[in-house]
């Protein structure tokens, strides 16, 4: 048995743009829709939950709207509902690694847009350059600025070319 607290923090978790109540507010409504224009929708994919968080922290006071997945099978089966503007891959993950989730996106989406990122450069390097022949966008090392997410998030959706978006400091 859910509570509605219980589903509502699920349905936000999922992607959900936010909760409107019964009676609608017009002024909701609008602002609601304003607020998807404007920001866009992006998914964070990480094992480590503090890390999902964080990141869904840092985008949701940028303006967007956010969902998160722990696992590849997670974002698959979220993409697969989904039309997000840029899509955040952890590259060290159990069962499907990064590259392999990034592929899978790319199979189901072919203009999936997305940001590796790992805390372990020299464990899996092969890997993010892979991802990035394979035309990820750039990688991040963790730990990294929220600001230079933001920056990269925001150039993609600009649709800047993906060596402008490398070549961020």
């Amino acid at each position: 048995a859910y509570s509605v607290e219980d589903l509502v923090a699920e349905a936000l978790r999922e992607g959900a743009y936010g909760i409107m109540y019964k009676p609608l507010d017009i002024d909701q409504v609008v602002g609601f829709i304003d607020k998807i224009e404007e920001g866009g929708l992006v998914l964070v994919t990480d094992d480590d939950p503090a890390t999902c968080e964080t990141l869904l922290d840092v985008l949701k006071l940028k303006g967007y709207s956010v969902a998160t997945a722990e696992s590849g099978g997670k974002a698959i089966e979220l993409t697969g509902r989904n039309n997000f503007d840029v899509i955040i891959i952890d590259i060290k993950m159990p069962v499907m690694n990064g590259l392999e989730t990034y592929r899978a996106l790319k199979e189901l989406k072919p203009n999936v847009r997305a940001v590796m990122i790992t805390g372990y450069p020299e464990e899996v390097g092969d890997l993010a350059e892979q991802a990035l022949k394979e035309d990820a966008y750039t990688v991040l090392y963790k730990p990294f600025e929220p600001e230079k997410l933001l920056r990269v998030v925001d150039m993609i959706r600009e649709g800047r070319s993906k060596e402008e978006v490398k070549n961020i400091r």
